[in-house]
């Protein structure tokens, strides 16, 4: 891709500045960036637009990553902060880095104490 953009610099450099004057006016400018699986935080964001608080904040249960399929990290962006729980080993350490802001817990929820039978949590995640 850069190879592309290079040529077309080189070759239409007018036209290309013109295409990318396009592109930040009318597309980029207009456009919002997802980070959720099917776009869910477009959705929600658009649900509390015209909702005014003084504290914005989130609690993630099972919140996978910081922001690759985050249903938060958008808010995130725009200066909210919360709670992410996700009982993925490591993840803690990913999203402390990534979003300091936030309170990260790496543990399982569940609605009962024996949720698994007994196993613990690895048991029945890698189970062969």
């Amino acid at each position: 891709m850069r190879y592309v953009k290079s040529l077309a610099k080189t070759i239409a450099p007018r036209f290309y500045e013109r295409l990318s004057q396009f592109k930040q006016h009318y597309i980029t400018h207009f456009a919002t960036k997802s980070y959720a699986q099917e776009g869910e935080d477009i959705l929600l964001a658009r649900i509390f637009e015209g909702i005014s608080a003084t504290s914005k904040f989130y609690v993630d249960i099972g919140a996978h990553h910081p922001y690759r399929f985050s249903n938060t990290y958008l808010f995130y962006k725009r200066g909210w902060r919360g709670i992410n729980v996700d009982a993925m080993p490591g993840i803690k350490k990913v999203f402390d880095t990534t979003r300091p802001r936030d309170i990260t817990l790496e543990c399982g929820i569940a609605s009962k104490r024996d949720w698994g039978g007994g196993r613990p949590l690895y048991d029945i995640l890698y189970v062969q």
